[in-house]
């Protein structure tokens, strides 16, 4: 931390400033967790599309080139965020979350239990997506640096795309499953 930005807080701090932890929450170290759980979100993502790829049949093309596209974004994602961390001197997570992995088990005991569905598949994907988007949603809530701020927004909105394209393709799903029903 910069001796400017020590005086600073010890100022702000002596003084009672109702704007400290405003201060606090917008430290390096801060950002630096709120980016490592997005790096570790798109860990998730990363492994649960090549579990999707896995139970999806080659012959269900659409999937396997959206689920693979998904995969390629979040790799692309992660170095964006690791460089952001690299250069506010912090140290990029590994691995994912722990509720990622939960739902990964689960999705794969649901599919070695019932076999491939497509629309089963789908909707796992969609969960995902919904849960990458609240993550991405909870770090704008974040007062962050503009530059940070403009590239999660970034890649917020391509996730958005996603989430919209599997979503979509769900409810497709789901509609064909009904009609068959009827």
């Amino acid at each position: 931390m910069r001796s400017g930005r020590v005086i600073e807080i010890i100022i702000r701090l002596y003084n009672h400033d109702t704007n400290f932890n405003y201060l606090l929450m917008n430290t390096p170290k801060h950002v630096i967790e709120i980016l490592n759980e997005l790096i570790q979100i798109n860990n998730d993502r990363i492994k649960g599309y090549e579990q999707a790829l896995n139970d999806t049949p080659d012959t269900e093309t659409d999937l396997v080139v959206l689920f693979d596209k998904m995969k390629t974004e979040s790799v692309e994602y992660i170095s964006q965020l690791q460089n952001a961390v690299v250069q506010m001197g912090g140290q990029p997570a590994a691995g994912t979350t722990v509720p990622g992995k939960i739902y990964r088990a689960w999705m794969e005991l649901n599919m070695a239990l019932n076999g491939y569905n497509r629309t089963a598949l789908l909707s796992c994907c969609a969960h995902g997506e919904q849960a990458a988007q609240s993550a991405y949603a909870d770090a704008l809530d974040n007062d962050l640096p503009l530059d940070v701020s403009s590239f999660i927004n970034v890649q917020k909105a391509a996730l958005c795309y996603s989430h919209d394209a599997v979503h979509a393709l769900w409810n497709e799903r789901k509609t064909l499953d009904q009609s068959y029903v009827l």
